[in-house]
C-alpha cells in the first residue's frame, strides 16, 4: 500500500514522540489511540485520559492478544465477576436482615446475656438523671479530630493506650473519648467514609488481635447509656468493660426498650455493628477466594 506524503509525515513525528525505546508504542484506532499502555480519547478537540476503557479489550478488537490463553482468562474473569455480583447482593439481603452473633468469652461458652442485660438496666436505674438532676453532656471532656493525619493517629493511639484493663475511671473515660472521636468523624466526613476513616485509622495502630469496629461498639454502647445519667455517673460504672462489646443485638435492643431509650439510638450514636461486621467478613471473604 503506497503511503501519501502527509501519512509519511504523520508517521515520522509521531515515531518521534516514541523513539527513546523500542518498548513504546503507539497504537491509533478510529476511536481512540494509545499511547505506551495508556489510553486516549479526544473530548473537545483535546485528547484526554480514557479511565474507563480496559486496554485488554482495545487489542482485542483490532485482532491482537487473540489467542485461546487470552480468550480463556477473559471467560474466566467474566465468570469470577458474576460470581462476585452475586455475592453483592447476597452482602446487600444480610444487611436488610436482623443479625445476630453471640460473642463468645475465651472459655468457649457463650456471653451471660441475662446478666449483662441486668447489670446495664441497673447500672442505669442507679444513675439515670432526674428533674433536678444536671445531665450528663461531656462538656468537660476536649476531643478534637486533627487534621493532619500523624496528629489524628497519636491522639488514637494515646486513647487505645488507656481503654484496656478493669472497670475504672481512666479506662471509662478513655471509651468516651473513643465514642467523641467517632462521631467527629462521621460528622466531618459523612457516615460512609466516616466509618471508613475512623476504623482504617484505629485498625492502623492495633496490634493485637482485636478489631477497631468492636472497639468502636464497646465505646459507642456506653457512650449512649451515659449521656442519659446524671453529671459524671460515667465516672463510678463498676461494670466489666467487656460487657459493652459481648452485648448482642438483640440483647441490646432489650436493653433499649426496658429503659425506653430505644427510639432515641440514632445512626450516630450508640450503633450496633454486626451487620458491618458481616459485610467486611463477606468482602474479605470474596477475595480471599477469587484473587
Amino acid at each position: 500500500m503506497e503511503l501519501n506524503k502527509n501519512t509519511k509525515q504523520g508517521f515520522s513525528i509521531l515515531q518521534s514522540q516514541i523513539s527513546e525505546s523500542e518498548s513504546n508504542y503507539i497504537l491509533i484506532t478510529n476511536k481512540k489511540i494509545i499511547f505506551n499502555d495508556k489510553v486516549f480519547i479526544k473530548e473537545d478537540k483535546t485528547w484526554v485520559n480514557d479511565n474507563e476503557s480496559e486496554l485488554k479489550n482495545i487489542l482485542l478488537y483490532v485482532g491482537l492478544n487473540q489467542n485461546k490463553e487470552v480468550e480463556s482468562i477473559k471467560n474466566e474473569n467474566d465468570i469470577l465477576k458474576k460470581k462476585i455480583e452475586e455475592l453483592e447482593l447476597k452482602i446487600e439481603e444480610l444487611e436488610e436482615e436482623e443479625i445476630v452473633i453471640p460473642k463468645k468469652k475465651i472459655s468457649g461458652k457463650p456471653a451471660d446475656q441475662e446478666k449483662i442485660s441486668k447489670t446495664i438496666i441497673k447500672f442505669f436505674n442507679d444513675n439515670k438523671a432526674n428533674e433536678d438532676d444536671i445531665s450528663e453532656n461531656f462538656d468537660d471532656f476536649s476531643v478534637t479530630l486533627n487534621e493532619n493525619k500523624t496528629d489524628k493517629i497519636e491522639m488514637l493511639k494515646e486513647i487505645f493506650g488507656k481503654i484496656r484493663g478493669k472497670a475504672s475511671e481512666e479506662v471509662y473515660k478513655s471509651l468516651i473519648e473513643l465514642a467523641l472521636l467517632y462521631q467527629l468523624y462521621l460528622n466531618k466526613y459523612g457516615e460512609k467514609i466516616g466509618k471508613k476513616f475512623a476504623t482504617s485509622d484505629l485498625d492502623s495502630i492495633i496490634t493485637t488481635t482485636k478489631k477497631s469496629i468492636i472497639l468502636y461498639k464497646k465505646a459507642n454502647n456506653f457512650y449512649f447509656i451515659c449521656k442519659h445519667l446524671k453529671k459524671g455517673a460515667w465516672k463510678e460504672c463498676k461494670i466489666a468493660p467487656t460487657y459493652w462489646k459481648t452485648v448482642t443485638n438483640v440483647t441490646w435492643n432489650n436493653i433499649l426498650e426496658d429503659l425506653n431509650l430505644k427510639e432515641q439510638q440514632n445512626g450516630n450514636e450508640g450503633k450496633v455493628f454486626y451487620k458491618f461486621i458481616i459485610k467486611s467478613f463477606l468482602v474479605n471473604l470474596i477475595y480471599f477466594i477469587f484473587f
